[in-house]
């Protein structure tokens, strides 16, 4: 191996440090942003948004010949949330799950999408693929900014979902999906209206 000189050695970490800046930069500046922008904040029907969510991804679903698997239990009651910020966290992790499983073969590719009641006053979505999952290295630095399993990808998107989250007092959480990918679960609190 090249020996490697100090002042190279100091330019790399003076790099490091700048990324970390810049990431951390990002990220409050989408925290704060989602705070200013003053979520609305209503009861909504979960299975509506997670439909309208679908119908978004709907191109997507059938280029890629995947027909989500929808378990959504009866009677939910509503959750509080802004349509549009839930939606966007759907979005993202739908396609993520679409992205994983796109180089499987077709009959292999499978995304699952279930919503159930937690506990009394939380609902449990996950959305679970049949793709490759995360690497094990990766999976606890997952919701971290710049941190993604996408050759190319910024590794902002799960950063900006668990910002979402925890303004609607919910959080975000990965796991290995049973036999094979991954899933995704995120809770949001049921709406008191």
């Amino acid at each position: 191996t090249p020996d490697v000189s100090r002042e190279e050695v100091a330019m790399a970490l003076q790099a490091i440090g700048s990324s970390a800046e810049r990431a951390g930069l990002i990220v409050r500046r989408v925290h704060d942003f989602v705070k200013k922008s003053e979520p609305r904040l209503e009861p909504l029907d979960l299975a509506g948004v997670i439909g309208e969510a679908l119908a978004l991804l709907s191109p997507e679903t059938h280029k890629m010949r995947v027909l989500p698997d929808l378990t959504i239990d009866t009677g939910l009651p509503r959750v509080r949330g802004d349509r549009v910020l839930i939606q966007q966290i759907l979005v993202n992790l739908i396609r993520n799950g679409l992205e994983a499983v796109a180089a499987i073969p077709d009959d292999h590719r499978k995304l699952g999408i279930a919503a159930k009641l937690s506990d009394p006053r939380t609902i449990e979505i996950a959305i679970a693929d049949s793709g490759s999952g995360v690497p094990p290295g990766i999976a606890g630095e997952l919701f971290q900014p710049f941190v993604s399993t996408k050759p190319g990808g910024m590794g902002m998107g799960l950063t900006i979902c668990r910002s979402i989250l925890e303004l609607h007092g919910g959080h975000i959480s990965y796991a290995p999906a049973d036999g094979g990918g991954s899933r995704f679960a995120f809770t949001l609190p049921v709406s008191e209206d």
